[in-house]
């Protein structure tokens, strides 16, 4: 619990997630009729009283090859989700391999609607592949 005037306490997260996803080098998820391919869902309380503001923030792109396009904040799109207070993070083109790369969510709660009640981060880390999607047929 954080004193009304304790700024720093106020900014600090209630919890924070670390959450690991690989993914092949240039994934066709658009051959399959898909616009996005969504990555990771966030809820909030499901209270009618308190809601939820999402953010999504760029943290860090790294790659080994230096000729590689890196991912960016625009590789993603932030969604609501169909449920009250959720977001969906959903990756818009394919990147490619091998690059690592971390976003955080925040989820920002506030109680009655003005009441500050904390923040939550998701931390994504996304493993990109330097290898392709292959299909195996049956």
């Amino acid at each position: 619990m954080c004193l009304p005037n304790d700024q720093r306490c106020l900014d600090s997260p209630i919890s924070i997630s670390n959450n690991f996803i690989a993914l092949p080098s240039n994934l066709k998820f658009r051959e399959y009729g898909l616009n996005a391919l969504p990555l990771f869902t966030m809820k909030g309380p499901q209270t009618t009283t308190t809601s939820v503001q999402f953010e999504l923030v760029m943290r860090n792109v790294s790659s080994p090859d230096r000729a590689l396009p890196l991912a960016s904040r625009q590789s993603f799109l932030l969604q609501k989700g169909q449920e009250t207070n959720s977001a969906i993070v959903a990756l818009v083109e394919s990147l490619q391999g091998p690059q690592d790369v971390q976003v955080d969510l925040v989820m920002h709660v506030r109680h009655a609607f003005l009441i500050f009640g904390g923040k939550a981060i998701a931390r994504l880390t996304l493993h990109v592949s330097e290898n392709e999607q292959t299909l195996i047929e049956h």
